[in-house]
């Protein structure tokens, strides 16, 4: 038996060795290349740049990369490609910082770690024998489904969070643009001043316009990250007030005026809507507790009497 461990533990040791020189292989191999590089323009380009990358810490030169490769060759055959696209939008929308490669990966793993837990607990007979198989499938759809939970839950979170901020968004640049600024010029001065995820938002649709986009593609494009029905409407009125040469101060001041009345509304509706959410509570906790305090001393009264 000692036999066996210690030749598992030399056979991991060697993998990791072998692991260990194929990357100092490789790093030496891209050193040498930026050194020829640097001696055949002349010593133009310094070789600090090299140096600087042999004094990154361990991890970032050893095994992120290796991480990185790990997490490509594995996610790539676990996620499907299709739900890698729509991932990455909601991963990005919710202000997460994973690639969607990690965060599947990431989600399987997890899943695959707490049924393999589950069984092992069966295995050592803490589980009863009816629950061997339902608790780790319980425990493995338990850690893949949390993922999911809490990305839909940072994703509605900050997507009401740039909606309760555009009216704000869209007076800034209805009063940039009637000042005599452009709407480029306008839309990067508003981000400057907006909040949180709905400033970055319109940041980004400010770098997607200084790369080259049309300011209808860069709206577009910000709409369908966002998935909100003022900006896609605001994205098809600008689209109109370029081809009819519309003024664009009046689309914004119009749309402002729009996102406020909503705003009003929804208010009114979720107002109109609390006695109904309020009457199962007042049925099942306060009703029986008026009961109590105005029936209860008669009916003692009433069982005293009796007695």
């Amino acid at each position: 038996m000692n036999g066996e461990v210690w030749a598992i533990i030399a056979g991991v040791g060697v993998a990791l060795g072998v692991l260990g020189f194929r990357q100092f292989a490789a790093d030496l191999s891209t050193m040498r290349r930026q050194t020829r590089l640097v001696r055949r323009l002349g010593g133009t380009l310094q070789v600090r740049a090299i140096e600087d990358e042999l004094e990154l810490p361990f991890s970032q030169r050893i095994l992120d990369p290796v991480r990185e490769r790990l997490v490509r060759s594995l996610g790539s055959r676990l996620v499907p490609a299709k739900a890698q696209e729509e991932l990455a939008r909601r991963l990005r929308m919710a202000g997460v910082d994973r690639s969607p490669l990690e965060f599947g990966l990431l989600r399987i793993v997890t899943a695959v770690v707490l049924m393999a837990a589950g069984f092992m607990l069966a295995a050592l007979g803490i589980l009863p024998a009816g629950d061997a198989i339902l608790v780790p499938v319980a425990l493995g759809a338990l850690g893949y489904l949390i993922f999911g939970v809490r990305l839909n839950t940072a994703y509605r979170k900050r997507q009401e969070a740039i909606e309760r901020n555009l009216p704000e968004a869209f007076d800034l640049l209805s009063v940039c643009v009637e000042a005599g600024l452009s709407f480029e010029a306008a839309l990067r001065r508003s981000a400057v001043h907006l909040p949180d995820a709905t400033g970055q938002e319109f940041q980004r649709a400010v770098a997607d316009l200084q790369v080259g986009m049309t300011r209808l593609e860069a709206l577009r494009a910000l709409a369908e990250r966002t998935r909100l029905e003022d900006l896609m409407r605001f994205a098809v009125l600008m689209g109109q007030a370029d081809r009819t040469g519309a003024s664009i101060s009046g689309v914004l001041h119009a749309q402002a005026e729009r996102v406020k009345e909503r705003r009003v509304f929804r208010a009114r509706e979720q107002a109109a809507a609390v006695p109904v959410k309020i009457l199962f509570p007042m049925v099942m906790f306060i009703f029986p507790a008026l009961f109590i305090a105005i029936l209860g001393p008669g009916m003692l009264s009433i069982i005293h009497a009796g007695l």
